[in-house]
């Protein structure tokens, strides 16, 4: 015999408290290095985006939890989540034409408060391929259970559901240029021959 022991109460109904929070934000070079200006991310400089997120369920078991972010195509694109896990993974549930990807990540079957707190970071590529002055991008960030009679969440329990990630970016350009200089003739008289010397600075 399998004793199963649903920890939803005598309802039957297992009434989570879900909650996500942002950590930070790191923007990297291509060598995997944090850039020099952490502040926002610098167009052709960064390379791709980490975002720290830790989430936590304080009420009876979830299940199915997922999390759930829009990225806009041109900007970037999902790469993974960090620390590699078997348990989460994210996919793209969005047509490739679709100016947005939705993705949706699987966080774990059954979530209980005595999972405690787990921290993950998902990295997100960085497209090269706009330029000049963008508006900063507001994502939000989900953290969800699916809708079914047996697996719901208060509606008082939801303003900490979201976690909202705000990139400011900025281009820059690079310059090169040349100065030439023209030439001075400089004549000058000492002990021996007048000579002319022609002095590039």
């Amino acid at each position: 015999n399998v004793s199963i022991a649903s920890q939803c109460g005598r309802d039957e109904i297992c009434d989570s408290n879900l909650r996500i929070e942002l950590l930070n934000i790191t923007y990297l070079t291509v060598s995997g290095e944090e850039y020099v200006d952490q502040s926002q991310l610098t167009v052709d400089a960064v390379d791709r985006v980490d975002v720290s997120l830790r989430f936590e369920n304080l009420g009876e078991i979830a299940f199915n939890a997922f999390i759930t972010f829009e990225l806009p195509r041109n900007l970037f694109t999902h790469r993974r989540v960090l620390p590699p896990s078997i348990l989460i993974s994210c996919d793209d549930t969005t047509p490739q034409n679709i100016t947005h990807g939705t993705y949706s990540c699987n966080v774990h079957s059954s979530l209980s408060k005595e999972d405690g707190r787990t921290t993950i970071s998902l990295r997100w590529q960085v497209n090269q391929n706009f330029q000049g002055e963008q508006d900063s991008v507001s994502i939000p960030i989900s953290f969800m259970i699916p809708t079914v009679a047996s697996n719901r969440e208060n509606s008082s329990l939801l303003n900490d559901n979201v976690a909202n990630v705000e990139i400011g970016i900025v281009a820059t350009t690079t310059y090169h240029f040349t100065v030439i200089f023209s030439s001075d003739i400089v004549s000058y008289q000492g002990n021996s021959t007048p000579r002319v010397n022609n002095i590039a600075r």
